[in-house]
């Protein structure tokens, strides 16, 4: 309201001079006024108010304050299959209007490039993404440049396991287990993901296990050793790690998944 009344003044100041010069000239056939000096001393106190007028509207203009722009949330999953050498890569740029819940994916001015690669806007999700061949990524660096011509970098850590096992090639699933592994300690945010196939019977047994920080190994009770039958089981595994921040004050989500080569174990009774 205060801002339509600003641009009313501001918009009609002309309007305003034509009736102070009607004023003068109504002034002088009226005797209001008798000499020039007068007419010109009635102008000016009339231009003086409509400066007035003038002034008050460029301040309340000067006053009103901007939309503020829509506040962008990057979401990006990394899955790794070692096995294959293979990465998958997602990313949505997600934009929420200040103020609002509602929020909704955006295509940047030009495709945002992981590890120098420039991923690919798929429509149908709203997202972009990568396959590629690709080595072990302890590290991916993500860019892309924002609406306002901005460039953003994110480096993204995908933590690791290459060597694993029980320290036996064959377990009893009727008495607990230490599982142990290389590729750094337990993090924060993280689990591993277990996944038991047996070829014969054709089972899957999936277990998850959040491990505290900073440890190296896990304790497997006899229960959970109980969900298997005796028999040959390839195993492999899993590290999640969820990871969030921001950068350039942009909230990032990170979902990484490193899928481990698998290994033989034996399952007795």
């Amino acid at each position: 309201m205060v801002v339509n009344m600003a641009i009313i003044l501001v918009n009609d100041w002309t309007q305003t001079l034509a009736f102070t010069v009607l004023l003068q000239n109504f002034a002088l056939r009226t005797g209001i006024v008798q000499t020039a000096w007068q007419a010109q001393r009635y102008r000016l106190i009339c231009m003086k108010h409509v400066l007035i007028l003038l002034t008050v509207g460029i301040v309340l203009l000067s006053c009103h304050s901007p939309t503020p722009a829509p506040k962008q949330n990057v979401q990006v999953y990394l899955r790794y299959l070692t096995e294959e050498g293979l990465l998958h890569a997602e990313a949505n740029f997600v934009e929420k209007a200040v103020g609002t819940d509602t929020a909704a994916p955006v295509q940047l001015p030009q495709p945002p490039a992981l590890a120098d690669d420039p991923m690919k806007w798929r429509a149908q999700n709203s997202q972009y993404t990568l396959d590629e061949p690709s080595g072990y990524p302890a590290i991916k660096t993500l860019k892309w440049r924002t609406a306002d011509r901005k460039d953003h970098t994110l480096n993204i850590a995908m933590p690791s396991i290459f060597s694993f096992g029980f320290g036996t090639d064959a377990v009893s699933r009727s008495k607990p287990a230490r599982f142990a592994w290389q590729g750094g300690a337990f993090e924060k945010g993280e689990s591993f993901v277990f996944m038991w196939d047996n070829t014969q019977s054709r089972e899957t047994v999936p277990m998850e296990i959040v491990g505290a920080p900073g440890s190296t190994t896990v304790e497997f009770p006899a229960a959970q050793m109980a969900k298997l039958s005796a028999g040959e089981w390839s195993l492999y595994l899993v590290r999640k790690k969820l990871q969030m921040g921001s950068v350039d004050d942009i909230p990032y989500e990170v979902i990484t998944e490193f899928f481990s080569a698998p290994v033989q174990i034996t399952v007795t009774p």
